[in-house]
């Protein structure tokens, strides 16, 4: 069996996630192929009949995929959903202009921009680069319910993507019709919405070609003994989600993101990086640290997807390990 996985890739991005518990998934832009994807804590296969009570019993949970099943809410990064719900379906362009006070109250229940801040009056554009909650609520309700879910859903959140395996995840989508204040909650990733890191990454993989989501393939080939060829895995197009002039328009906001706003930490020295951020909440602790990007801006070749369970800020631990993933790919350095 010959994989996707290029090693050195997957070396750089198991020692870029460390010690701390999170996953990570990298992907050809262009053909779908898996090129590394890391669930961290693990394990060494060779050692797990000596050591399988100890891998069994510890509360890390090592035998759990966190990549391909790992549950978490997508927090801000959803936002580029609701972005392509809007160029779609919402009558909004990145220029258009928003009243952002800081905070809106939905149903008795306030929702706040990170650290309360108001940015007045604001382009949608500008709104993703910040990551304003207020901005794309009332971006989400301009769309509605029917249309954000239905674009989720185009994208493959809510179902198992299409890699071979029992341990894949579905995650989850609400049923709609949403109320204002679930649907609120749903434009900033909670409400509602579970993902794993390859779902996510297949998200910006869609994005990166222009629309076109590729099917996801960590096999490339099964060799007979002596090698002699016996099946080759292609590229799978599973259609278009967005038209190529919105995903173009997404990955220029994206780049925004990394240039001069909450995705700063993800940028790379003569490689154009797009992004977003996420810090999503969770009732178990500190909220989850969220990437997702893809590099060069302009022709993406490579997509990537990374959480980092209690991380807190996406901007400040995960884009991070991003940079690292982006640096060991195009410029043959781990850090």
């Amino acid at each position: 069996v010959i994989t996707s996985l290029d090693l050195n890739l997957q070396r750089t991005v198991e020692q870029a996630l460390g010690d701390r518990r999170g996953a990570a998934v990298v992907m050809e832009v262009k053909t779908g192929r898996i090129l590394a994807i890391a669930s961290v804590p693990g394990f060494n296969p060779q050692e797990i009949d000596p050591q399988w009570d100890t891998i069994t019993g510890d509360a890390d949970s090592p035998l759990y995929n966190r990549a391909l099943a790992g549950f978490y809410p997508p927090g801000s990064t959803f936002k580029i959903v609701v972005l392509a719900a809007a160029l779609a379906n919402g009558g909004l362009d990145l220029a258009s202009v928003f009243d952002d006070r800081g905070s809106v109250t939905i149903q008795g229940h306030q929702i706040a921009n990170a650290g309360g801040t108001s940015w007045g009056s604001i382009s949608l554009l500008d709104a993703l680069v910040v990551s304003s909650n207020t901005v794309f609520i009332e971006v989400a309700r301009r769309v509605g319910s029917e249309e954000l879910l239905q674009m989720a859903g185009s994208f493959g959140l809510g179902r198992k993507p299409p890699l071979a395996g029992d341990n894949v995840g579905a995650g989850k989508l609400p049923a709609g019709p949403l109320s204002p204040l679930e649907l609120a909650q749903m434009a900033i990733g909670q409400y509602g919405i579970v993902t794993t890191p390859l779902q996510m990454a297949v998200v910006v993989q869609t994005i990166a070609n222009d629309g076109l989501m590729m099917e996801p393939v960590l096999v490339d080939a099964v060799k007979a003994r002596g090698g002699s060829g016996k099946w080759t895995n292609r590229p799978r197009p599973m259609g278009y989600v967005i038209s190529a002039d919105n995903a173009r328009k997404i990955r220029q906001a994206m780049a925004e993101v990394v240039t001069r706003g909450t995705g700063r930490n993800a940028a790379l020295r003569g490689i154009d990086v797009a992004g977003k951020t996420g810090s999503a909440e969770n009732p178990q602790g500190r909220a989850h640290a969220w990437f997702v990007g893809m590099a060069p801006v302009d022709k993406p070749e490579i997509c990537l997807a990374v959480v980092v369970e209690h991380g807190g800020s996406g901007g400040s631990v995960a884009a991070p390990i991003a940079r690292r993933i982006f640096a060991a790919y195009f410029q043959g350095a781990a850090g």
